[in-house]
């Protein structure tokens, strides 16, 4: 009798901590400037050279908030979207020790349709979102470049409610911090 009961401890000691090893998404969060809950924003890189804009902060938890070290982090852009991804768009990356690991959005394109984009940690997905967008838009498809065209199709949504031009806050509307970051970009291009 006790060496069954010694081994019903034993099976849930280890249920207990296979259960603190799997991402749970009411614990897990997204922060930074690429992730302005429902969307993510991509942007090209300068000539290689890296800034903030676009980078987001994942911080990978288990039931109860238990930080996961060395989870595989994922995010998958659905296909159907057609963007175009920076060859410098590091995917997958690791978190650290205290569960958090920094990824930099590096895509071109537009697209609002439902799971365009989605966070995997481990397999498990942690995070949908229904809009991804970038800096790279010229209403067409994406180029992984900024350049005139994408401003003219800036410039004709100035002022207006566009998902795919509202680049900086996520207020929903196209304004001038949008035009601030879109210029602070304009030029950068990457290789797809």
């Amino acid at each position: 009798m006790r060496s069954v009961l010694i081994a019903l401890v034993a099976l849930a000691l280890l249920g207990l901590n296979a259960w603190a090893s799997v991402p749970d998404p009411d614990y897990c969060t997204v922060t930074g400037d690429g992730a302005l809950y429902p969307k993510l924003t991509g942007v090209p890189p300068a000539d290689g050279l890296f800034r903030a804009d676009g980078d987001i902060t994942i911080h990978v938890a288990a039931y109860g908030g238990t930080p996961i070290a060395n989870c595989e982090v994922l995010i998958v852009l659905n296909q159907a979207c057609g963007m175009c991804e920076c060859a410098s768009f590091d995917n997958p990356r690791y978190t650290d020790i205290n569960g958090n690991v920094v990824m930099n959005l590096r895509w071109g394109n537009c697209c609002q349709m439902d799971a365009a984009a989605t966070i995997y940690a481990d397999g498990h997905p942690i995070r949908s979102y229904n809009v991804i967008n970038s800096l790279d838009w010229d209403g067409a498809t994406g180029d992984c470049a900024v350049i005139l065209a994408d401003f003219g199709e800036f410039a004709t949504r100035y002022g207006s409610a566009s998902v795919c031009s509202d680049i900086s806050d996520g207020d929903g509307m196209v304004i001038l911090p949008d035009f601030g970051l879109f210029a602070s970009h304009y030029g950068s291009r990457c290789a797809q």
